[in-house]
């Protein structure tokens, strides 16, 4: 039986403050050991009965995974019903605050990286793409649209390849060094508007869009 499944899966104080967070953030093995102040075998236990029950899914990024409650089948809806139980609870205060803080390091730790590197963004782009002409891969597959978005656009240089086939594009960047360099491009340029933003809060955005 589901409900049994997910019952049990939840029967100790630890997945259940695993659920607390993850209902609210996404966080890799490492920020939740932070979080939870325990060691990562112990850890990586409770995430994969929470993960093989169905409560908690895991995403691929390169080397790291990320770890976050269901958004969608049984498990969510399980969950869904719960997430008013978590509310004022010191216990699960203390974990959100702990995540708040883990993922504002992350945060700090990302910008911080690529501000140094803004300068030097052209040589690490080509040592990575080899050959590959990404701004002629682009304009091939763009057709005309009155909006387009470059989500993490760094000094800008796509977004002048964007420009050409758009009446007004949006260039968002974390890095305030990458969007300095990428306002020196468009100075002039009324059609292209730069923000400073997390990609991972207009993912966030997105999928309270998508699940009305």
């Amino acid at each position: 039986m589901r409900i049994l499944k997910f019952s049990k899966a939840l029967a100790d104080e630890t997945r259940a403050r695993l659920i607390n967070v993850l209902l609210r953030h996404e966080l890799n093995v490492g920020e939740v050991v932070q979080v939870m102040d325990m060691g990562q075998s112990r850890v990586s236990r409770h995430l994969k009965i929470l993960a093989e029950s169905g409560l908690v899914e895991c995403r691929r990024d390169g080397l790291w995974a990320f770890y976050r409650a269901a958004t969608e089948g049984d498990g969510h809806v399980f969950l869904s019903g719960l997430e008013s139980l978590f509310d004022h609870e010191p216990v699960f205060e203390r974990d959100l605050a702990s995540a708040e803080s883990v993922i504002r390091d992350r945060t700090a730790e990302t910008r911080e990286f690529f501000d140094a590197i803004a300068e030097e963004w052209r040589k690490l782009r080509d040592n990575v793409l080899g050959g590959l002409d990404l701004h002629a891969e682009i304009a091939k597959r763009l057709n005309g649209c009155g909006i387009v978005a470059d989500l993490g656009c760094g000094p800008g240089e796509i977004l002048k390849v964007l420009a050409g086939s758009a009446e007004s594009v949006i260039g968002v960047d974390n890095s305030p060094r990458m969007l300095d360099l990428a306002a020196e491009r468009f100075s002039s340029d009324r059609r292209v508007s730069l923000r400073i933003g997390e990609l991972s809060h207009l993912r966030c955005v997105t999928e309270r869009l998508t699940a009305r």
